[in-house]
């Protein structure tokens, strides 16, 4: 198969967030997470496909947002990330040599970190690309509790 495969994680629930719908399917800038996380693979020259992961009966919900970005394959989700890379992974075709896996939880991530992640693989037959992160926004009040317990 010429070209990776992209799996996008996006069966989490959305429940720590307090959310009434699956976290990738929550909206940034108009639109859903898992299309910022779909599209950004799919703009990756090294990206010929997306499979992504959903929680079960979202499949027609992420086949209506993935359909105008290019090819793609959803599978439901398992109840880990673990059994949800498996799933993803059961669909991908024997030929692939590179299979890349991005969370759709993170919607920002560019086309250029997808690329990058292909070359790794090629290079060196696994990698984690990682960005080191500047600054975070933290609880106070989950911050205070931390350090009360310990």
């Amino acid at each position: 198969m010429e070209g990776a495969v992209a799996i996008v994680l996006a069966a989490g629930s959305g429940e720590r967030l307090g959310l009434d719908a699956p976290k990738a399917f929550t909206s940034l800038a108009e639109r859903p997470l898992l299309a910022h996380a779909a599209a950004s693979c799919l703009a990756s020259r090294r990206v010929a496909s997306v499979v992504v992961a959903v929680p079960s009966g979202w499949e027609d919900a992420a086949h209506a947002i993935l359909e105008p970005l290019g090819a793609h394959v959803v599978v439901r989700g398992g109840g880990s990330r673990q059994e949800s890379v498996r799933m993803a992974l059961a669909v991908v075709p024997i030929e692939c040599r590179v299979v890349v896996c991005h969370d759709a939880a993170r919607p920002l991530a560019s086309a250029s970190a997808a690329t990058l992640a292909c070359r790794a693989v090629l290079a060196r037959t696994s990698s984690i690309l990682a960005t080191a992160i500047a600054s975070s926004m933290r609880s106070t009040a989950a911050i205070s509790r931390a350090m009360r317990s310990s």
